[in-house]
């Protein structure tokens, strides 16, 4: 965990696919639109390996309506699923349409995380239980955010440039 994934191969016509250079504790995995990503496989030494990846089952989907307290959609939001701990290339992300809308596919079957941005509105998390059966849409309402201005200061108590300002 704490690493990005990123795409070290592509398979050919034929599934196959070379990587080299790679780390031994590095983690393989193969994902595709509409599959869940297949089970990640651990690179455990320098000398050449043979793997398979296999792809997981149709994947279902989660969709759903975003909208503000007065009920008006949010077009723009961000929807991010699956674990907020997993790298990055793990989880997927989709903006929702002009109505709102979003549909994205989920990573797994059971209980997956889902995390929801938009401008000026609070972050919305929860989780979702996802099952091969289709499922009524989700309504998420967002919750206006503050705004805030501030100083960051280093030490000495001057003013610091370049500093992140996080919230949790």
């Amino acid at each position: 965990r704490g690493r990005t994934a990123c795409a070290v191969a592509t398979t050919a016509r034929d599934g196959t696919f070379f990587a080299d250079d790679l780390d031994v504790g590095t983690a393989l995995f193969a994902r595709a639109p509409s599959h869940a990503s297949s089970r990640s496989v651990e690179i455990t030494s320098d000398n050449p390996q043979a793997i398979e990846l296999v792809l997981g089952e149709h994947a279902a989907e989660v969709a759903g309506i975003i909208a503000d307290a007065a009920g008006h959609p949010i077009a723009g939001a961000r929807v991010r699923i699956g674990d907020p701990d997993e790298d990055d290339a793990r989880r997927v992300q989709v903006p929702s349409d002009e109505h709102g809308a979003f549909r994205v596919p989920a990573p797994a079957l059971g209980h997956v995380g889902l995390l929801v941005l938009a401008p000026g509105f609070q972050p919305w998390l929860g989780d979702v239980e996802v099952t091969e059966s289709p499922r009524d849409p989700l309504h998420i309402t967002l919750i206006a955010g503050a705004v805030i201005a501030g100083v960051g200061r280093g030490p000495d108590g001057e003013p610091r440039e370049g500093l992140r300002v996080r919230a949790n």
